[in-house]
């Protein structure tokens, strides 16, 4: 039988300080013994922080990496701005804020690293690499990358700084030879992620469904680019 749990605190992730009374909590269960919790964690001391912004290499990582390296030929260094940070995590909207996200299947923690010769983005296989091909600064907090994929698949690449104080800015992924409108995600500079809450979707047992964010208004956002 489903139970709710009422009760205000509770030991989460091997921790009562990241539950405290006054824990604004959107969802929690407590079904088959299994407890179930969405809330938001807004302690600057979080661990959460260093996990979601976590940038090494496990041994199969590297493998991961190696792997898309070999596909990749012809890599040169390119010269990038000193006011592009280099690393970067997902930010996420929820009732007109935004939010970082500890989700449930850490394998989908979305982040990635720019570097002199390649874009390593993590998902659910292990950080893969694509080349650049080109870079550009089409405008005042803009910058362009030409990228090709492990698997050869073309995109271009635009970040759009919308907030360089918070270094946030709107990612836009354009596949080659694609009309209309690209790819949009909001990232923040990973250095900057303290500044965030974040959304922890906790359950110690078993994977559980990802939490479902809004869209933001990437147009709106990108009209106020300063």
């Amino acid at each position: 039988m489903k139970k709710v749990l009422f009760f205000a605190a509770v030991t989460i992730y091997g921790s009562a300080a990241h539950a405290q009374a006054d824990t604004v909590f959107i969802h929690r269960e407590y079904t088959d013994d299994i407890y179930h919790a969405i809330y938001i964690d807004d302690h600057k001391e979080s661990r959460y922080y260093d996990r979601i912004a976590d940038f090494s290499f496990s041994k199969q990582d590297t493998l991961s990496y190696l792997e898309s390296l070999e596909t990749l030929k012809g890599l040169k260094r390119r010269s990038l701005s000193r006011a592009l940070p280099r690393q970067w995590c997902e930010l996420r909207a929820y009732k007109g804020k935004y939010y970082l996200y500890a989700p449930s299947d850490w394998g989908t923690n979305s982040r990635l690293i720019i570097t002199d010769s390649t874009l390593i983005e993590f998902n659910m296989d292990g950080p893969y690499a694509s080349r650049i091909d080109s870079t550009g600064s089409p405008g005042r907090n803009t910058w362009e990358f030409r990228l090709t994929a492990f698997d050869h698949f073309r995109t271009k690449l635009r970040i759009h700084i919308i907030d360089p104080k918070s270094q946030v800015a709107v990612f836009e992924s354009i596949a080659e030879g694609q009309n209309g409108p690209g790819y949009y995600r909001l990232m923040v500079a990973a250095a900057r992620v303290r500044d965030f809450p974040i959304i922890v979707n906790y359950c110690k047992e078993a994977k559980r469904r990802e939490f479902e964010f809004e869209k933001p208004d990437f147009q709106q956002l990108l009209g106020a680019k300063p």
